[in-house]
């Protein structure tokens, strides 16, 4: 069974923290064009590696506010 935790010890993540500062990306893609960490809407394309993924997308601003 899986229990959640709160972590104490974890730093907060920048707002211009990249996303993918440790995934590979697709060839062609620039990690300095990439998504951050505070951008209401993630293109997660960049880090779909197979060729039959096209695009993906996160959009946070479709979930309720807290």
């Amino acid at each position: 069974m899986t229990t959640a935790h709160d972590r104490t010890d974890a730093a907060p993540i920048s707002a211009d923290a990249l996303i993918f500062a440790r995934t590979p990306l697709r060839d062609g893609a620039a990690l300095a064009s990439t998504a951050r960490f505070g951008e209401e809407v993630w293109d997660l394309s960049p880090a779909l590696l197979q060729k039959q993924q096209r695009s993906l997308k996160l959009d946070f601003t479709t979930l309720p506010n807290r």
